[in-house]
């Protein structure tokens, strides 16, 4: 070995080649190109699906299936990110779970994998794993922060699947125009997989449109310019972030004399996505939350006075409240609103202290 290397060396420097990467190990134990260079899974991930690599045999044999436990000591992490990193790396079709293996009572004792050198096409995991989409909606739904990131992964897919059989459909709409020109057999037509992927993305959809409607009912005011388009507009605007949905209806309640308000709302939702919507109302809800805060500790103190207690605002020892109005020892006078406080804290009661003056 060493003698090989030596002389490998010898003869790269002859050719006068000084940078490059060079494997001497064994090429049945490679790691797919693919998988390095896949951008939407995390260092973790891919790690996760080496170490899963390491514990298979040879193609079409079956391997060892790591415990949880295994998996979360071989790459140092915790056991709830291998689960994720599973979770994601099912959902992007690198591995799938084939079957439930169970004993003589019944009870589960494992799962048949499936662990692929490259993403599975999904008109094969269509075949081999017809329950793929329902997976991605429950993984869509997980809640809890350590949810996060399978969450959006699984949201990210499902709307890659519906935008990759929405470009279908406009392609197989163009041939079926085609072939009513050419007066082609109607039963000679191709039937694509696609189909059954429309009905379900479509299925998807219209649940996470309810869901939302349903919840936001009664928090969403709506502008008159969309009533008439409620289930629409709520499908625009689950690609909005979520802090910013009512921000975005009253931008275009505020509009005037819109055309398609519909395609309004989506240049605003777009802006939102690039993080250039500025939302007026998010300011005024904070602001008008600040304000009301400080009333209800104006009220407080203004009852404390009434107790003979002491109250100073910012410092100051005050004398009388009139609302949002205070009056000081030295006949100085202010509106706590107008005077930019933003803090109840600035206004100090000392429940303990009596004044007998």
């Amino acid at each position: 070995m060493e003698t090989g290397v030596r002389d490998m060396l010898d003869a790269r420097k002859q050719r006068g080649e000084r940078e490059a990467i060079v494997y001497t190990g064994d090429w049945h134990d490679s790691i797919p190109r693919q998988l390095i260079l896949d951008p939407q899974l995390t260092p973790t991930e891919k790690l996760i699906w080496q170490v899963l690599r390491t514990h298979a045999s040879q193609p079409g044999k079956d391997g060892a299936w790591p415990s949880i436990a295994r998996l979360a000591k071989l790459a140092c992490v915790s056991r709830p990110t291998v689960q994720n990193a599973i979770d994601v790396l099912q959902a992007a079709r690198w591995i799938n779970v084939m079957r439930r293996i169970r004993d003589d009572r019944g009870a589960v004792i494992g799962n048949y994998y499936l662990l692929h050198g490259k993403p599975l096409p999904i008109h094969e995991t269509m075949v081999i794993a017809p329950n793929y989409l329902q997976f991605l909606r429950n993984l869509s739904q997980a809640n809890g922060p350590s949810k996060k990131r399978v969450k959006a992964f699984a949201i990210k897919m499902l709307q890659t699947l519906q935008q990759k059989v929405q470009a279908e459909q406009k392609q197989m709409n163009k041939l079926d125009e085609l072939v009513e020109q050419m007066q082609v057999d109607p039963e000679s037509k191709p039937t694509p997989v696609s189909q059954t992927l429309q009905k379900e993305a479509d299925k998807i959809r219209d649940e996470q449109v309810a869901t939302q409607l349903g919840k936001q009912k009664t928090t969403l005011v709506w502008p008159d310019a969309l009533r008439g388009y409620k289930k629409k507009a709520m499908t625009l605007l689950l690609d909005a972030p979520e802090e910013h949905r009512q921000g975005i209806l009253h931008a275009v309640g505020k509009a005037k004399n819109i055309r398609n308000p519909l395609a309004y709302l989506a240049a605003i939702i777009k802006k939102a996505q690039d993080g250039l919507f500025f939302d007026e109302t998010a300011e005024e809800e904070q602001e008008e939350k600040k304000q009301a805060s400080i009333i209800e500790r104006a009220k407080d103190a203004k009852e404390a006075l009434e107790r003979h207690a002491i109250v100073t605002y910012k410092g100051k020892r005050v004398i009388g409240i009139d609302s949002a109005l205070f009056s000081f020892e030295n006949g100085y006078s202010c509106n706590i609103i107008r005077d930019g406080g933003d803090n109840p804290d600035d206004i100090v009661i000392e429940e303990n202290t009596h004044d007998s003056g």
